[in-house]
């Protein structure tokens, strides 16, 4: 009798186990995006991308912040090339090559500019780990990071459907050990 016991409960363990580890598959495309709604702030924080770049514009001519902060010399200069006005931009000190030095590289000029909220633009994949890259790094700054997303969403709810979004999914995901 104890040994079909012991054989139940490894049963049901093992079952639940794979029925949580089923569904963790299924949402990981919900778990890797984060978009909240943009708002006034200090300044838009424009992470290096194409997609990144037409979004911190459009925010910027909605009025949602007068600068923006960009991460390297390609993205301030392609903005400069989309026409927006030297003054609305922020250069950076240093060029960035991962979302870290992003964050890192940053920090004084937030700092130096008294900057006390900011929208940060990246692709809707990619936020999840930015926001905990920033988190961390700013841990001790007292600041307010908004996350927006770049258009178009991608199929984040059938992430493994969708080839564009399978490749976002399986880059992103052996990242995010990095950061802890």
């Amino acid at each position: 009798m104890r040994l079909k016991t012991i054989i139940f409960f490894s049963v049901a363990v093992l079952a639940m186990f794979f029925i949580l580890g089923w569904v963790g598959y299924l949402n990981i495309g919900h778990w890797l995006s984060l978009d909240e709604a943009p708002h006034s702030a200090d300044a838009i924080i424009c992470l290096s991308g194409d997609a990144r770049l037409k979004k911190s514009i459009s925010l910027l001519s909605q009025g949602f912040a007068d600068k923006i902060m960009t991460t390297t010399d390609k993205t301030y200069k392609d903005l400069i090339n989309k026409k927006i006005n030297k003054s609305a931009l922020v250069r950076p000190e240093k060029n960035a090559s991962s979302t870290y030095e992003e964050a890192l590289f940053l920090k004084q000029k937030i700092i130096d500019l008294h900057i006390k909220s900011a929208l940060i633009v990246s692709d809707p994949f990619h936020l999840y780990r930015v926001k905990w890259t920033f988190t961390h790094v700013y841990k001790n700054v007292p600041v307010h990071f908004s996350y927006i997303s770049t258009e178009p969403k991608w199929a984040q709810g059938f992430w493994w459907n969708n080839r564009r979004s399978r490749v976002f999914v399986l880059t992103e995901l052996p990242k995010i050990p990095y950061y802890w």
